[in-house]
């Protein structure tokens, strides 16, 4: 029958072959091998079936399908499975054919299931009906191959069985898959015997028995399982195993160990000088129980009766009938049972003083149980209180935590929205200061408009203008009286006058061309525009600077402000740690106040006594250890020096001791011998090169320098080391020249912004005043003709006018050039008239363009005023915001530390309490709590109730369960104990039934065995044995009755001593019948046997020596002559003795 290697084989054949194939068809041949289901249910189960995979569990194959159903073979006493290529002849008993789909070679392939004796069946079921299709397999034990099988597993299936070692193993209930061959083949490598108990192993036995298991079928499965004979095993492809080359004992029965390869057992023993010793069966280790039982199962044993002396034959005839029972015993092997039975009756009495020892532990222990079980309610309910006490506590914390969290990420929130919003009013200030300053700018440029001047320049030219009109019609009006009168004698004066009056208006009007081209020229518009936009491009280039110098105030500022916080840090400390010592008993004061120092030497004193300036003076030793305890225990800095603590006497003064003195009060003279002290080594050089040599010549010396330079031999410090405080002053000094000049910066950048705004604005306006200049260069070029003209007609008068007075014409000449003259004047003046009229027109119209430009600044104006007024309006209302903002941003801060405060605080205590992190009581949910009962009077509730418990005993549940541990302990020994002496008792009712069985078997065959033998040595005569006790064959007696023939007499006592001795023989020659052995061994048995009975004696020899080996020793020569062989020892005068052989048969022939 295949076992659990050949199922597995076939199943790592089925794994490589099979799975990933799908069944295309099914054929069933013979119904029985589907009878559980029919021919039917197993085509329509595996038809389009694909096999997903090939598993096994002891000696079923189960192939998973992937519709959700399970194939199940079980090969039982000659099933075979063959995975061979489509179209083979199919051998007899092929009973299913599976028709494979093709693999990767696009072979067709068919699985056969063939079964000669058709013990074995196919079954096909859905995964979730196998406990109902077959429940066989969840009544499987674990699989050793499949499942592993471990000690502890072992133990378990060993534990409380009945019956021998191969009957459980051969169970598949306790381990599936093993059958009888490797049964016999674990059993024989675990070097167990097949019917021990499962119950008597020990553990070093189980750990023989489990390696025994796994390496057989470790070993098994590899070489392909077993192909015996008598069984028709193959692989999935038809070939043979060949473990069974292998196998120790299966089928090997008369053949030679295959370990040591010896037709023949040696045992052996081996001495130790302790006194010690070991037994071995052919090498291999044993102990004296196996080597006594392999000689018991071959017939030999110490205590059997092999080996026959004369003593023993008197012994058989006067022994008691008990004692002719043990003989038979003895040769029936009976004597080991008994002797397990004697050792099971003495462990069971052992385990007697067990049991009651246990019982009284067990009553003991349930007597602790009581108080002690009252001890752990108690501790159980304190801890529950606890631990819901503990909850609530995380609950409550995790809860203050997350809301402080929370309340900390709004607060940083709102104070990124009022940093947002102050950024924002600063911005916008900014943008109102420019247009504030653009307005200010465009208000001043329209103030200093030249609207006004020119306005006025044109009414003086309209003024000058209507003059001219006055002069010229005056003028007209007098050369037309000239033209009606004559010249008279003061022609000349009148000449003279006019000439000097045309000079005159010449002279105003070069002054006006002069004028009007002055005003045109130097204010020329386009000038003004280049030069304003290159002031744009320097107000740009400010405003660049500008934002270099904020850049690099920011940094300083930033720097600074670090400075600060670092010196505000050191100040603190410092100040906490004179707080701690000013607190301390017996503190004086710091020694900077309690000393004067001249002015000018206050940087060299201050270099000299360094860190000791600021050294904390108490009054004794005694104060300073206590200051320094109290420094050290809040981990403060500080120094401490103690008056009295060093002796001044002896102590030299040094240089600086004369410019430092100790101030007046109680402690003045202790205070300067502390100086006496300090300065005692420090000396005062004039330049820092001979502080250098100063400490140079003596390394004891702390050379000092009027500028703050402090050397020595260990140390060089170059300037004063100033204080905290002035350190602190310095920095925040610092910190506000930062600030100021960050505020500089911000103004001038403000400066350079409203600068370049009005630079641009002012460019815009020249380009404007530029259009406006082009038009009034018109009416100045018509205004500038008109006088150009003016000017050629007085240069004509006055040129006339000198050549009548330089002429000496007569004076009718005179006069009629004189009224061609006039004439041309005249014309002249009329022409005068209209070009001053015109330009008169041109001035008015010059005039009302300037009122309406005028009109039109002004409106400007007061729209730069009103947007100037709301801009300043709004400036201020931002400025108020802005400071608003800044106290809100201050009073967030302040909550922000308030907050971070009580946050560390929370979670200092919820770890320090609770030993916790923050998350873990964030996380922590909130415990059920009655209705109305909220978190904080639960928590009181709670406290309340375990100060009312009072002190516990915090060890009593551990205690308890500890107890109660010992007591289930106790429990199952007890119980292990009285099922130990029940199976004792059983084991005992067990070998009492053996031994019945065995002693009435024996009995009977020695029984008839002595009365033929008695037949046969008394002729006519008649022996029986008779049981003392019939009833009771664990007790009862042998009695030998013995009548030879012609005596009337049946008790060994009143035979002769022939009679008796062979009356003895043929006694335990029937045991030797009944039981044989080997070998028997006879001394001188024959002595007291006459001629006839010893010629009987000698038939009962020579009947049995066909069965054994019969060694005598004998003096009698008929005996000696029936013998094969005769050894004797012999030893020559001075020689050793020597065995001498000589063969019967030879030495006749």
């Amino acid at each position: 029958m295949p076992e659990l290697p050949e199922v597995e084989t076939v199943r790592r054949g089925l794994e490589r072959r099979l799975v990933g194939r799908t069944i295309e068809r099914v054929e069933v041949f013979r119904e029985r091998t589907v009878r559980r289901q029919g021919r039917e249910a197993i085509i329509d189960g595996l038809t389009g079936a694909r096999v997903t995979k090939a598993r096994r569990h002891g000696k079923y194959l189960l192939c998973d399908l992937d519709t959700g159903g399970v194939l199940m073979m079980h090969l039982r006493m000659s099933g075979r499975v063959l995975v061979v290529p489509a179209g083979a002849e199919r051998p007899p008993h092929t009973h299913v054919v599976a028709h494979l789909s093709p693999d990767g070679d696009s072979l067709r392939h068919e699985m056969w299931f063939v079964d000669p004796r058709t013990f074995g069946e196919v079954v096909v079921f859905d995964a979730d009906d196998e406990h109902r299709v077959a429940p066989e397999l969840a009544r499987l034990g674990p699989d050793p191959v499949a499942q592993g099988l471990d000690e502890a597993q072992l133990a378990d299936v060993l534990h409380g069985r009945r019956g021998n070692l191969k009957a459980l193993l051969l169970d598949q209930r306790r381990i599936a898959g093993i059958g009888n061959i490797y049964a016999d083949e674990i059993l024989h490598r675990a070097r167990l015997r097949h019917d021990r108990l499962p119950t008597r192993l020990d553990k070093q036995a189980r750990k023989r028995l489990l390696e025994a298991i796994h390496h057989v079928l470790r070993d098994a499965v590899e070489k392909g399982g077993s192909t015996l004979d008598d069984t028709q095993y193959v692989d999935i492809e038809g070939e043979q195993g060949w473990f069974q080359t292998e196998h120790r004992v299966y089928d090997r029965a008369g053949e030679r160990c295959i370990t040591c390869r010896k037709a023949r057992i040696v045992v052996s023993r081996t001495l130790f000088r302790t006194g010690e010793s070991e037994y071995a069966i052919n090498g291999v280790s044993c102990r004296l129980l196996d080597v006594q039982e392999l000689l018991s199962d071959a017939g030999v044993g110490r205590q059997q009766h092999v080996i026959v002396s004369q003593g023993q034959i008197d012994a058989v005839l006067n022994a008691r009938p008990e004692d002719r029972r043990a003989i038979i015993e003895e040769a029936s092997g009976v004597l080991k049972h008994r002797k397990r039975k004697e050792k099971a009756e003495r462990r069971l009495e052992s385990t007697e003083a067990n049991l009651l020892r246990a019982q009284d532990l067990l009553r003991e222990v349930r007597r602790q149980l009581k108080p002690l079980e009252r001890q752990a309610d108690a501790a159980r309910r304190h801890g529950t209180l606890a631990a819901e006490l503990r909850t609530l506590r995380l609950h409550v914390s995790g809860r203050d935590i997350a809301a402080l969290q929370a309340r900390t990420q709004a607060l940083a929130n709102d104070k990124a929205r009022g940093d947002e919003s102050e950024n924002a009013l600063r911005a916008r200030l900014s943008a109102l200061d420019a247009a504030v300053m653009s307005d200010e700018a465009q208000l001043t440029a329209r103030g200093d408009s030249t609207i006004n001047d020119e306005l006025a320049r044109v009414e003086n030219l309209r003024g000058r203008a209507r003059g001219l009109v006055q002069v010229v019609a005056e003028r007209r009006r007098s050369v037309e009286r000239e033209r009606g009168q004559m010249m008279d004698s003061g022609v000349v004066a009148q000449l003279e006058g006019e000439a000097a009056e045309v000079r005159q208006q010449l002279e105003e009007v070069a002054q006006q061309l002069r004028d009007a081209g002055g005003m045109y020229v130097g204010g020329s518009a386009a000038e003004e525009l280049a030069a304003l936009q290159t002031a744009t491009a320097t107000a740009q280039a400010r405003l660049d600077d500008a934002i270099s110098a904020h850049a690099a105030a920011s940094s300083s500022a930033a720097a600074s402000a670090a400075r600060v916080e670092a010196f505000q840090a050191t100040i603190d400390a410092q100040a906490l740690s004179a707080k701690t010592l000013s607190e301390a008993v017996g503190s004086v004061g710091t020694l900077l106040e309690l000393v004067d120092i001249d002015d000018d030497w206050r940087v060299a004193v201050q270099a000299a006594l360094g860190e000791s300036l600021s050294a904390v003076v108490m009054s004794d030793v005694a104060g300073a250890r206590a200051a320094l305890a109290s420094l050290r225990s809040t981990k403060s800095p500080g120094a401490v020096l103690a008056l009295g603590a060093m002796s001044a006497a002896g102590v030299k003064a040094g240089e600086l001791r004369a410019h430092v003195r100790a101030k007046s009060g109680m402690h003045e003279a202790s205070v300067n011998s502390l100086l006496d002290v300090l300065l005692s080594r420090v000396t005062l050089a004039s330049s820092f090169d001979a502080a250098v040599d100063a400490v140079l010549r003596d390394s004891a010396v702390i050379a000092v320098t009027r500028d703050g330079d402090r050397l020595s031999a260990t140390a060089l410090r170059v300037g004063l080391a100033q204080a905290s405080t002035e350190a602190l002053a310095g920095a925040r000094q610092a910190a506000e020249s930062a600030a100021a000049r960050l505020v500089s910066a911000e103004l001038a950048l403000n400066d350079a912004r409203t600068g370049l705004a009005a630079a641009r604005g002012a460019e815009a306006q020249a380009a404007t005043r530029a259009e406006e200049e082009r038009g009034r260069a018109q009416e100045h070029e018509i205004e500038v003709a008109g006088l150009t003209q003016r000017e050629t007609i007085l240069r004509d008068r006055l040129r006339d006018i000198e050549g009548r007075l330089g002429g000496d014409s007569p004076e009718r000449r005179d006069a009629a050039s004189r009224s061609r003259r006039i004439e041309q004047q005249l014309v002249e003046l009329s022409d005068a008239m209209k070009q001053v009229e015109r330009i008169v027109n041109v001035l008015n119209g010059r005039q009302r363009d300037l009122h309406e430009l005028r009109a039109r600044q002004s409106a400007e104006m007061r729209d730069i005023s009103r947007r100037l007024d709301e801009a300043r309006k709004e400036r201020s209302t931002n400025e108020k915001s802005l400071e608003e903002r800044r106290e809100l941003n201050r009073r967030i801060e302040v909550e922000q530390s308030e907050v971070r405060v009580r946050l560390e605080a929370a979670i200092d205590t919820l770890r320090r309490e609770l030993e916790v992190e923050p998350q873990v009581a964030i996380d922590t949910p909130a415990p059920e709590l009655p209705d109305g009962m909220t978190p904080v009077l639960k928590i009181r509730e709670l406290e309340r109730e375990l100060r009312i418990m009072g002190p516990i005993n915090p060890l009593a549940l551990q205690e308890f369960e500890a107890l109660q541990q010992r007591n289930s302990f106790l429990e199952e020994q007890l119980e292990d104990v009285k099922t130990s002496r029940r199976e004792l008792v059983k084991v005992i009712k067990q070998v009492d039934l053996e031994i019945q069985q065995m002693f009435a078997s024996a009995y009977a065959d020695v029984r008839d065995n002595f009365a033929k033998l008695f037949a046969s040595l008394f002729p006519g005569g008649n022996g029986r044995l008779v049981l003392t006790m019939p009833d009771d064959l664990l007790n009862t007696g042998i009695e030998v009755e013995a009548k030879p023939g012609g005596k009337n007499i049946k008790k060994l006592s009143l035979l002769s001593g022939g009679e008796r001795a062979l009356t003895a023989l043929a006694f335990l020659f029937a045991v030797f019948r009944s039981r044989p052995s080997p070998f028997y061994v006879m001394d001188e048995v024959e002595a007291a046997l006459d001629d006839v009975n010893l010629h009987r004696f000698l038939g009962l020899i020579a009947e049995f020596r066909q069965e054994a080996q019969l060694l005598i020793v004998s003096h009698q020569k008929r005996t000696m002559e029936a013998g094969d062989s005769l050894l004797g020892v012999t030893m020559q005068p001075g020689g050793s003795s020597r065995v001498v052989v000589e063969r019967v048969a030879a030495q006749s022939a």
